[in-house]
């Protein structure tokens, strides 16, 4: 059961649900399959599963919740969550989620005034472009400035690029830059940066071509921004494109740290998503898919390009977030945008060995531009930054939950409750 949550298989859950039911120990199974088919958007099945459950968990109390918020009925939702941290204590997610609730969504008129561009680059993908497209027209970006950079595409014409994009544009101005050869992503995002126009602007932001974006991505992101002093980038929750958007990259922090050693932590901490993404906090490093910078930051901060010793592709966005905090910024990760990325390289798609070792050998590179003391610094500043930002999540939170549970959770309790 597990398995087919974490792969994503709705084809597989949708076959055998109905069998499923009649089963003896189906209460067992409950859970599972409820929250499984409320990812699948089968809300009157997941419903169904829910009242099967012969004794709530963390698990149901979770789905309730999300039912409940899903509903607007948010003192339920807190009720249910309350609940949830009395059957198991080591949520520390739910505080965040609480705080969120107490956050006025983004204005409307957010983005009115403002210098925005949306910048792609894209190499041979024309038909997942035009649906990336597409999907950037669904949503709102007010007056934002879009351009495109082919980057030396070779399977179609440039006068074909521009008019399957220009078709779908809604009267929309689009820039389209056309280079003969491939330059590799970390400069043809520079290249797309060091644009008069685009250095001059509030907010940037590179999209892959290869995403289909929520439509409040930017007016959340923006508000993010200007909520978050010194923040330079804010980032997504990436989700694969099977049927229950299972995620595909959260955040990244140091795990480990040395001379000429760089490791990481598991970019999905957890593969089944019951609600622990859904929230913001700084982060070392975001998923550069679909990220917004605040362009006066990035210079006031003088962060440095995306470093060409990456092309053509893979680590440059991570080492970049990570330049960031060095320079004195820092990253945001906002888990309320979901992104889904198509990605060729995506879950279940086997790479080859050349595949790998480009990988490996680009984060040897950025392992070697850094020093142990440097590492430390980053490292230090990130856990401050995160530290801090806890300090107001949990000081919202005990304005929902009741004082005799949080005092049995262990990571709140112990110098911070008086």
């Amino acid at each position: 059961m597990l398995e087919i949550w974490e792969y994503g298989d709705w084809e597989l859950m949708s076959s055998i649900e109905k069998n499923l039911a009649n089963v003896r120990y189906r209460s067992l199974l409950s859970p599972y399959v409820a929250w499984i088919c409320f990812r699948a958007v089968e809300y009157d099945i997941a419903e169904k599963w829910l009242s099967f459950v012969s004794s709530d968990s963390f698990l149901t109390f979770n789905l309730r919740a999300e039912m409940a918020i899903q509903s607007n009925d948010l003192e339920k939702a807190v009720d249910y969550w309350a609940q949830s941290l009395a059957e198991e204590p080591y949520q520390p997610w739910i505080l965040y989620r609480l705080y969120e609730l107490n956050q006025s969504k983004p204005r409307v008129n957010i983005l009115n005034n403002k210098k925005i561009y949306v910048l792609f680059y894209t190499y041979n993908k024309r038909d997942s472009l035009v649906k990336t497209f597409e999907s950037l027209m669904n949503s709102y970006i007010g007056d934002a400035k879009i351009i495109i950079l082919n980057n030396g595409s070779t399977v179609f014409s440039p006068n074909q690029l521009e008019k399957d994009i220009l078709n779908i544009a809604q009267g929309r101005s689009v820039s389209f830059i056309h280079l003969p050869v491939n330059i590799g992503a970390p400069a043809a995002r520079n290249w797309l940066y060091h644009i008069p126009e685009v250095q001059q602007s509030d907010y940037l932001a590179f999209l892959d071509d290869d995403v289909y974006v929520p439509k409040d991505w930017l007016l959340t992101y923006v508000d993010d921004l200007e909520s978050f002093p010194d923040t330079v980038v804010v980032g997504p929750m990436v989700v694969n494109p099977d049927p229950l958007f299972t995620p595909q990259w959260i955040y990244l922090y140091f795990l480990q740290t040395g001379d000429d050693k760089i490791r990481f932590t598991p970019i999905i901490p957890l593969p089944f998503d019951i609600g622990q993404y859904s929230l913001r906090r700084p982060c070392l490093c975001v998923m550069g898919c679909c990220h917004l910078f605040h362009t006066k930051r990035w210079q006031r901060f003088n962060l440095p390009d995306f470093d060409i010793r990456f092309s053509p592709s893979q680590v440059e966005d991570i080492e970049h977030n990570i330049q960031a905090w060095k320079c004195g910024g820092r990253v945001f990760f906002d888990g309320r945008v979901k992104v889904v990325h198509v990605q060729t390289s995506g879950k279940g798609l086997k790479k080859s060995v050349n595949d790998y070792g480009h990988i490996v050998g680009n984060h040897v590179k950025m392992e070697a531009k850094f020093i142990p003391e440097e590492l430390v610094m980053i490292s230090n500043k990130v856990t401050e930054a995160d530290d801090a930002f806890w300090d107001i999540v949990f000081n919202e939170a005990t304005k929902f939950i009741p004082m005799d549970i949080l005092k049995i959770l262990p990571y709140c309790w112990e110098n911070r409750v008086v």
